[in-house]
């Protein structure tokens, strides 16, 4: 008994240390995506105060839905990818479980072809609102039932307009209607009011957005792969505790 009330102090020390560690990084994890969420805040903000012109978004930006293609004609592996809505994956496009069509099926549905940087938003469900973009290296690709695509007009840029919407995206989810199956009426996103500026001061507000994201990601990473070394160190007294090994 004696012995276990040594090792239980020694463990409640060093494994009190490790969790209030723990914990201290999950809260840096949070602040540090906070710093994005300000800086969108801030510049979507003041637009109007800057003279930028306020519009609704589906002036510039259409909201288009997919289409219902048939599980029977899905293929394994082999011809073009199909978006589905569970193929936005942390604001990127996952192909890694994706389902295929042939040819013909994509010849077919002209209407439904994505486009290099096409902003996608999951339409339904427990997803409803995440948003994505699908990059040039994934094409062709087809999109699905549920999923939305943005057609932005020459006015926009389509990342100033990604941006914008991961400024809503919040408001996006309380509009969201259907309760346990939430789902997102295009007609009201499209009447979000923007103030938009002119394509010149897009560019400039991409690029710090862009620069600021890749800041934000580094820092997240390391940040995150020092919470699994917390973690596994947790792991590891318990190992040496239980294994006479604790010191």
């Amino acid at each position: 008994l004696e012995e276990q009330r040594r090792i239980v102090d020694m463990l409640e020390e060093k494994i009190g240390d490790t969790k209030k560690a723990i914990q201290f990084r999950k809260g840096s994890i949070i602040d540090t995506e906070k710093m994005l969420s300000a800086r969108l805040s801030e510049i979507f903000s003041e637009g109007k105060d800057k003279g930028w012109e306020e519009r609704q978004l589906g002036d510039f930006a259409k909201l288009q839905g997919g289409y219902a293609f048939k599980s029977s004609d899905y293929l394994n592996g082999n011809g073009v990818p199909l978006v589905r809505i569970q193929n936005l994956k942390n604001e990127v496009v996952d192909m890694a479980k994706a389902v295929y069509l042939s040819s013909k099926n994509f010849e077919d549905s002209a209407n439904f072809h994505l486009e290099s940087g096409d902003i996608l938003i999951a339409m339904s469900g427990a997803t409803t609102g995440k948003l994505a973009r699908i990059k040039k290296e994934q094409l062709p690709a087809l999109l699905n039932q549920r999923v939305g695509r943005f057609k932005v007009a020459n006015s926009a840029l389509k990342d100033f307009v990604y941006y914008f919407l991961k400024f809503k995206q919040g408001h996006i989810l309380d509009i969201a209607y259907g309760g346990a199956q939430p789902n997102i009426s295009g007609g009201k996103i499209e009447a979000l009011k923007i103030s938009l500026p002119d394509l010149d001061n897009q560019r400039l507000i991409v690029r710090e957005l862009d620069e600021l994201s890749g800041r934000v990601d580094e820092l997240k990473f390391l940040q995150e792969r020092q919470l699994e070394d917390l973690k596994s160190l947790e792991r590891a007294f318990l190992h040496e505790a239980f294994n006479g090994e604790l010191l």
